[in-house]
């Protein structure tokens, strides 16, 4: 996926989340709603996968058989996905945090108590959006490794007829 794409659905994830969850407010009594810990978890759900991909993408460059001019295109590749992840790592703390401190800041029988409501929607959708774009760098990641993999395993069994051929030729 695209980064401009992951936005435009990022964005809008976030809208539909905060309309569909405003007209859900008007509608629902929260003073008989359970504890905020579900929507928490489902806010940072992505989060671990997040990290997971953090550390799994710089692997990216560990494998032997990159030549030096390959390992220069890689690199920069590397830093700008590493660098989107540690953005969305951050976004999902900063919104876990807002989400927890207006739980229990904001009263329920505050006017505003919707608004909060409707923005914790929009970053829950918006964070569980990211999770299909962490899904794509991770699959990347792994198609990429497994090129590698592929083209050492097809340069050795070259080497071996090229091998046997010269040995057949004395």
């Amino acid at each position: 996926m695209s980064f401009k794409k992951f936005l435009f659905l990022f964005f809008l994830a976030f809208l539909s989340g905060f309309w569909a969850f405003y007209y859900l407010s008007l509608n629902i009594n929260f003073s008989k709603a359970p504890t905020p810990w579900v929507l928490l978890t489902l806010l940072l759900f992505p989060s671990g996968y997040c990290v997971q991909a953090l550390f799994k993408v710089p692997e990216a460059n560990e494998h032997t058989s990159l030549s030096s001019d390959e390992l220069r295109r890689l690199k920069p590749i590397i830093r700008i996905k590493t660098r989107r992840l540690s953005i969305l790592a951050t976004y999902y703390l900063i919104s876990a945090m807002i989400v927890a401190i207006g739980f229990y800041a904001i009263p329920n029988s505050s006017e505003n108590y919707i608004y909060f409501i409707s923005l914790s929607g929009a970053l829950i959708t918006s964070s569980l959006c990211s999770f299909f774009y962490i899904k794509s760098i991770m699959d990347e990641a792994q198609e990429f490794k497994s090129k590698l993999i592929h083209r050492s395993e097809e340069l050795k069994k070259r080497k071996e007829i090229l091998e046997k051929a010269n040995k057949e030729v004395d």
